[in-house]
């Protein structure tokens, strides 16, 4: 371990997301005597199973791009992954519903080039450019989210000055974009993906285009069952190595000793001695929660507020007695998108014109839903809690005002009559009953001042063998970069 040179430790690790149960498994196959500690009932966090019935559905993500990156923590463990779960590659990509087009980009590129050439005439030439463009770019920068950054100096290193020019510190996602798009309807198809850092494309960082190049090029994936598999696949491989998994286990704080990190105390009052200790919690919650107030460490709970966090969303998980053909992502975007986005994360209120998003798995996966049915997943991105929007007195009115939104757009009018099986989640309950801090289900925000360096670190810089992961670290939100950091942080306590 990078803190003292152990050869096997003990490590203790809070929370099994899909951050923790990645450095679990690689910590695990590297013979580390391995313990989870999870306050719910099953694996997951914030990407675990929900089921209502005979419905099943993902509570978070629903996107699976850079697959390689989750290979690559199999096969660290001698594991391959497709042993575990069936992926099945989306195809068209989305649906991307504007006011008066609907564009459907393909991972193929010669269907997409036939799609841009019907809605977008002149723009085919302009989309070449910017994938190659970005492909030199995404290979310059991919480097630095492979490994920490742990000092100032990380910066001079010869991968980061070779990224440098590549990395438009001061110009927006949407203003990159401009330099190579004239209509605004596909600026916003190859721009909404900020939305996955919790942003706005006219405040996140422009290298983020590499989301949009990133599903292009090597497009989507949806696995059978959804990708909370992934979490279950990763617990059996865990738990086949030897690792433990408690779970509705709550830990309480940690234990240190002159600003080392001893082990953790759980709410039931059991303490457990570790050699290092991971968080996978929120980081907010954790920082707030499990971290002593007198350590005076730069993330105390009373400097919490000064730094900034990602949106929030809102959630419809619907079992419906039809079979409902759409797509398998639908986004349906607000009339005027742009006035949307900035009502939402620079005045902190909502708008009426909104944007939604549906997921619709079960149309190429009969594990969701009994035969002739539908596991309809809708979302909605919202402010997070420091709006003070009550949830709990709108959460229904704000139901209605989404599905007359799907009906105008997607001409389906009767999704509340075949309701069979309905959960809502709000801004609210992601806070309360999820440990998500302000219900910012991105995290931390994304801008420069939080990435990199200025990201609390991997290796926690003021108290020894402390270690995180998961999106509140480095290299940021999204499964592909919650995996990632798995990596870093399993190589910095075992740089085997």
């Amino acid at each position: 371990m990078k803190n003292g040179g152990f050869t096997m430790i003990k490590v203790s690790i809070i929370g099994a997301g899909p951050g923790g149960l990645a450095v679990g498994l690689l910590l695990a196959a590297r013979g580390h005597e391995v313990d989870i500690f999870e306050k719910d009932d099953r694996v997951g966090g914030r990407s675990q199973a929900v089921t209502l019935g005979r419905y099943h559905f993902d509570l978070g993500p629903t996107f699976l791009m850079q697959v390689d990156v989750l290979r690559a923590v199999f096969a660290a463990a001698d594991l391959a992954l497709e042993d575990y779960v069936k992926l099945i590659p989306v195809e068209p990509l989305y649906d991307l519903i504007f006011k008066d087009n609907v564009f459907r980009p393909s991972r193929y590129r010669d269907k997409t080039h036939t799609e841009l050439e019907r809605l977008f005439p002149g723009e085919l030439d302009h989309y070449e450019r910017f994938m190659r463009d970005e492909a030199t770019r995404y290979n310059k920068i991919a480097p630095l989210m492979q490994r920490p950054f742990e000092h100032w100096y990380d910066y001079f290193k010869p991968d980061a000055l070779k990224a440098l020019p590549h990395i438009v510190p001061f110009r927006s996602v949407h203003g990159k974009l401009k330099r190579y798009f004239e209509d605004a309807n596909l600026i916003h198809a190859m721009s909404f993906q900020s939305k996955y850092l919790g942003m706005s494309a006219w405040k996140a960082p422009g290298f983020f285009t590499m989301l949009s190049y990133l599903e292009h090029a090597y497009g989507l994936y949806h696995v059978q069952g959804g990708l909370n598999k992934i979490n279950d696949a990763l617990a059996d491989a865990i738990r086949a190595l030897g690792g433990r998994i408690h779970l509705n286990t709550p830990v309480a704080q940690l234990l240190t000793q002159k600003r080392t990190v001893t082990g953790l105390q759980l709410e039931n009052g059991e303490t457990y001695p570790a050699d290092c200790v991971v968080a996978n919690a929120d980081f907010a919650y954790f920082a707030h929660n499990l971290l002593d107030e007198t350590l005076k460490i730069p993330h105390a709970p009373r400097k919490l507020h000064t730094m900034r966090y990602a949106i929030s969303t809102y959630m419809m998980y619907l079992g419906l007695d039809k079979r409902y053909d759409l797509p398998h992502h639908t986004f349906v975007f607000a009339d005027n998108y742009a006035q949307s986005v900035k009502t939402m994360t620079e005045k902190n209120t909502l708008d009426t014109d909104i944007t939604v998003y549906v997921h619709n798995p079960s149309l190429i996966d009969n594990t969701l839903a009994p035969p002739g049915h539908s596991a309809l997943y809708i979302l909605v991105p919202v402010p997070n809690n420091d709006s003070q929007i009550n949830w709990e007195s709108y959460k229904i009115t704000f139901k209605a005002t989404i599905l007359k939104r799907i009906e105008e757009k997607l001409g389906i009018y009767d999704i509340e009559q075949h309701i069979i099986e309905e959960k809502i989640m709000t801004p609210l309950d992601w806070e309360k009953n999820h440990h998500v801090y302000k219900g910012a289900v991105f995290n931390l925000s994304h801008t420069f001042s939080q990435l990199f360096y200025f990201r609390p670190h991997n290796a926690y810089r003021s108290l020894k063998h402390l270690f995180l992961v998961g999106g509140g670290t480095h290299p940021g939100s999204g499964l592909a970069s919650i995996y990632q950091s798995a990596i870093i942080t399993a190589n910095l306590i075992d740089p085997k």
